[in-house]
């Protein structure tokens, strides 16, 4: 079994645009690094508080294929529009396939909260 060590604290992606949270890590068989976080747009920009919730959060990845010495832009996960994701579980399976594991959810206006 390989065991993961820290080497040192870096920032592997920075935006005044948005807040990033919950990193997850994998290498690809190719032998890349590849991260998974959430991130939600900074709504103190448009003079609006920040909730832990927002409909607009997504799942964004950030590649390094030189051991973590640069680092692609990030790419969001396709997703719908007012429907938020959360989570961005990463892991290499044992045929080499990469999994990520994520959930959605939305915010129902209590009075159609029956329909559902």
């Amino acid at each position: 079994m390989k065991i993961m060590r820290k080497l040192k604290d870096m920032v592997i992606y920075r935006s005044d645009d948005f807040y990033a949270i919950a990193p997850s890590v994998c290498r690809t068989p190719q032998g890349d690094l590849l991260v998974g976080f959430r991130r939600q747009p900074n709504r103190k920009k448009q003079g609006r508080d920040n909730l832990h919730i927002d409909p607009d959060s997504h799942v964004a990845l950030v590649r390094s294929k030189d051991g973590s010495r640069t680092w692609s832009d990030a790419q969001t996960v396709e997703r719908a529009t007012g429907v938020g994701q959360q989570a961005a579980e990463l892991t290499t399976l044992s045929d080499e396939r990469v999994m990520l594991g994520s959930f959605k959810w939305e915010v129902i206006d209590v009075e159609h909260e029956k329909e559902i």
